[in-house]
């Protein structure tokens, strides 16, 4: 089962300011997962929640530089997901980043982006 969701919320105040395209998008996703295996039945879990995207253009209007800088934009993510299998283990995954992209000048393209990851696996028939 999944959900996703995209929100613009200050489109319709303020539709020709650089707040307006403020976007955040979220998704949601839940899998159950059953086998059985030579008489073992085993059941995993997986949730992704939250999946949040949020982005914004025009940033050189809010920061003044529309001088030298053009078509700026800046986009943040996090996420979460965690994994499980009952009684055996559980895995958790967390993830966060950003771009920024504009261009200087009208002539050189300059793009950054920052990640960082984190994964943590916990043995529950061992507790570590």
């Amino acid at each position: 089962m999944g959900v996703n969701s995209r929100w613009t919320p200050f489109i319709a105040i303020w539709p020709a300011s650089p707040l307006a395209s403020l976007s955040v998008g979220n998704n949601y996703s839940r899998a159950i997962d059953r086998t059985e295996t030579t008489g073992t039945e085993r059941k995993s879990l997986s949730l992704s929640f939250p999946d949040l995207t949020v982005s914004m253009s025009q940033i050189e209007r809010i920061i003044r530089t529309y001088g030298w800088m053009s078509s700026a934009s800046l986009s943040s993510r996090y996420s979460e997901r965690i994994g499980s299998t009952i009684g055996i283990d559980k895995k958790q995954d967390i993830g966060a980043g950003g771009d920024l992209h504009f261009v200087a000048w009208q002539k050189y393209d300059f793009t950054t982006s920052y990640s960082q990851n984190q994964s943590k696996v916990f043995n529950l028939v061992t507790e570590t």
